[in-house]
């Protein structure tokens, strides 16, 4: 049975949110080195209008037996922001859905999200998810500190930060070092082909 343990035959993964790679490490070095002083707000923007059209088919991000829990995209963002933030301590949510029965039956799962937070360490959170924004921002991850500012465009992959004193944001060049990107399909047919056989 140890030996068995010690080579399994099967693998599992976790497949973490793509959001933010290009600036996960960049932005982590820059919150260790104290850019943003302490932090005081975050706030996280996961608002477009993918289910405006509330007579449209259901979509089944919409049905919570097909979708479960998930509701929009709060977890994926969540799960990018706790890259860079300590976990909340208290959390107030309130949710809607608009619109009336559609063709194939109610949404199970809202379309309006909003969620306020308390963060370890005394910062405040604040989440707007939304799936009938009308020409709404996108994906956002905000972090708002005592000496500085760091805006993460999730949809468009730009970073921009500023610190007290500054005129205004500006995008920072990224050391290549400090550059992520999306390897799940490498990792996985790593992970079949074992450490030694790389895709």
């Amino acid at each position: 049975m140890l030996a068995a343990s010690e080579a399994p035959r099967t693998g599992t993964q976790i497949v973490p949110s793509p959001f933010a790679f290009f600036c996960t490490d960049y932005v982590r070095r820059l919150i260790d080195d104290g850019f943003l002083g302490n932090l005081r707000e975050l706030v996280v923007i996961g608002a477009n209008d993918q289910f405006q059209d509330v007579q449209a088919p259901l979509h089944w991000r919409q049905d919570r037996e097909i979708s479960g829990l998930n509701v929009l995209a709060m977890g994926i963002l969540h799960e990018a922001a706790l890259r860079w933030t300590p976990d909340s301590t208290r959390v107030f949510a309130q949710v809607e859905t608009f619109g009336p029965e559609g063709p194939d039956g109610p949404a199970t799962i809202p379309d309006s999200v909003q969620v306020m937070t308390e963060i370890e360490g005394g910062a405040r959170g604040l989440y707007h998810l939304s799936g009938i924004a009308l020409f709404g921002p996108g994906f956002h991850l905000h972090l708002y500190g005592s000496e500085g500012t760091i805006k993460v465009d999730l949809g468009n992959d730009t970073l921009e930060i500023g610190r007290a004193g500054d005129d205004s944001l500006h995008e920072p060049e990224i050391p290549a070092d400090q550059q992520g990107d999306w390897r799940v399909e490498d990792e996985f047919i790593g992970a079949i082909r074992g450490p030694s056989r790389s895709a």
